[in-house]
């Protein structure tokens, strides 16, 4: 029987996989705290504004945390369509993270900020306003960075190639 040698899995694919299981497991705990947080101080808060949006929203961050801890699994099995998504995600965290980038950055640095002594900032606030938000901007930029490099590393055909399915021996 003729079967193809099976390809060596890459270290960066697991370590990937490990670390993005362990921060949808963390993220999953998170909001599930948050629930039961939000559970206790609820009656005390319903009074005021209805909590529908943020049950709804919970519920949604608990979705979507729970299925990239399932991707995270799946990319950990060399499953195709887990490194899509995880293409996709890293893409699409790259964009927003320049759009930050970008908002503090410019959006900041532009505006004329009240003269000091107005209460919208104190004075000691005014004075590293500005640094501190070009220097979000500069992490932010760094983290788009890390992102398009990751997925550039899961589209390499180095990588592509583990999560290749093997076909099937003919009978």
């Amino acid at each position: 029987m003729n079967t193809p040698a099976p390809v060596a899995q890459s270290n960066f694919v697991t370590v990937l996989a490990w670390v993005m299981l362990a921060f949808g497991v963390f993220s999953v705990l998170m909001v599930v705290l948050q629930g039961v947080l939000m559970n206790m101080i609820l009656p005390v808060l319903e009074a005021a504004m209805p909590l529908a949006f943020f049950r709804v929203a919970m519920l949604l961050s608990l979705a979507f945390s729970a299925f990239m801890t399932y991707g995270a699994y799946a990319l950990l099995k060399r499953r195709p369509w887990a490194r899509i998504l995880y293409i996709v995600m890293f893409i699409v965290s790259a964009v927003l993270h320049g759009v930050v980038a970008a908002a503090f950055g410019l959006g900041f640095t532009l505006v004329d900020l009240p003269p000091v002594g107005s209460e919208f900032l104190p004075p000691e606030v005014q004075s590293v306003f500005r640094p501190m938000a070009i220097t979000m901007a500069v992490l932010m930029l760094a983290m788009a960075v890390g992102y398009v490099w990751l997925a550039r590393r899961l589209l390499s055909p180095a990588i592509a190639a583990e999560f290749r399915v093997p076909s099937q021996p003919a009978v």
